[in-house]
This record gives C-alpha cells, sequence and structure tokens, in this order.
C-alpha cells in the first residue's frame, strides 16, 4: 500500500495513512486488559491480520491511483475520506465498547456490550473526533482544504454508523465477516465525500 501511494500520489498521503495506523494502534491498547476480561478484545493481541489491512486501505489505493491517473481533486476526499472513515470506525470500536451499555442502531434498544451494531455515546463521540484528526492531519500536510476537512469529517463519521448498520443487519446473520463490513464502510466514507464535495465544491 505504501508502495502505491508512493507511486501514484506522494509521500504525504502515506503519513496520512500511518497516521491512521497509529491511532488505531492506540485505541487498540486503550483499556486492552478491561477489554480482555469481558472478551471483546481485538484477536492476536491487537495485531491485526491482512484481511483487515486489506478491507481497511484498499479503498485508499483505488483512491491514490485514480488520483495519479486523473489529477483530480475528488479522489483526494475520496482518499481522506475513506481513511477517516476506517479511523473512525477503529476508534469507535475499540473505545466505545468501553462506554457502557450499548443500543442497537437499527432498534435503539439495549444490547450485551461487544454486540455488532451496538453503539455508545462514548463510540460516537471518539469517532467524529477520529475523523477530525486524520482531516486535520491531512490538511496540516497540504493534502486537503479546510472545506475538505469538514466534509471529510462529516463522511467519516456515517461511515462509521453504515459499519455499525451493517453489522447490524448483516454480520449479525453472518452473511459476511468484520472485514466485509469494515470495506462496507470505507466504500460508504469515501461515497460520502465524493458526495459532499459534489455538492459542496
Amino acid at each position: 500500500m505504501g508502495i502505491i501511494l508512493l507511486v501514484f500520489a506522494d509521500a504525504r498521503w502515506l503519513l496520512v495513512m500511518l497516521a491512521f495506523f497509529i491511532m488505531g494502534s492506540v485505541g487498540t491498547r486503550y483499556k486492552f486488559e478491561y477489554k480482555k476480561r469481558i472478551g471483546v478484545e481485538q484477536e492476536h493481541s491487537g495485531a491485526r491480520g491482512y484481511r483487515n489491512v486489506f478491507a481497511n486501505g484498499i479503498i485508499a489505493c483505488v483512491a491514490a491511483v485514480l488520483y495519479g491517473v486523473f489529477v483530480e481533486p475528488i479522489f483526494i476526499v475520496m482518499y481522506v475520506g475513506s481513511i477517516a472513515t476506517a479511523a473512525a470506525d477503529t476508534l469507535a470500536s475499540e473505545i466505545g465498547v468501553t462506554g457502557g451499555i450499548p443500543y442497537m442502531i437499527t432498534t435503539f434498544k439495549k444490547v450485551p456490550i461487544g454486540t455488532n451494531g451496538g453503539v455508545t455515546w462514548t463510540g460516537e463521540l471518539v469517532a467524529l473526533l477520529g475523523g477530525f484528526v486524520i482531516s486535520l492531519v491531512a490538511l496540516a500536510l497540504g493534502v486537503i482544504t479546510p472545506s475538505m476537512l469538514v466534509i471529510c469529517t462529516i463522511a467519516a463519521f456515517i461511515g462509521t454508523n453504515i459499519d455499525s448498520f451493517v453489522g447490524a443487519t448483516l454480520e449479525n446473520r453472518e452473511f459476511f465477516g468484520n472485514a466485509g463490513t469494515n470495506l462496507a464502510a470505507t466504500i460508504g466514507g469515501c461515497i460520502c465525500a465524493m458526495a459532499l464535495y459534489l455538492i459542496f465544491p
């Protein structure tokens, strides 16, 4: 992924991706022993496998390739929007699970901690913050403009809740696993970012 970003974009895009990986690692280690005690910790001591990396990064790589070929700004928001969504979703999952009893996103009824589709106020807040931080990093590096920062932050928050909705409706019915849900979230986040950019260029 790093090679793709360097070839089709530049090192700043890679730094945005690295910011996500760092944030994700921090979120995974947050209250890890507590999450382990209640049985909701990330497997393999928090280390992600190739499926998770693929699900969270493939849309970003597609965006980088499209930008390298067409050099259109819409692919910039596609990239940052998908990365911001991945960061927001990771933090919402890893930190939000410590925020008390969750509510199912489709029914707003209380569900056990760790249930796919369950959301907490803590999770929603850190999702918004996570998307904003990644967008802010992209802004600081000169990858996006201030208006794109707003767009990507909003898109990330929407994408995170798409993840919860898909988890509640499809993952719980075993249509696909967590990686598929994460992929759906990043697709949703990038589509929202692109749509918002077309409406508010």
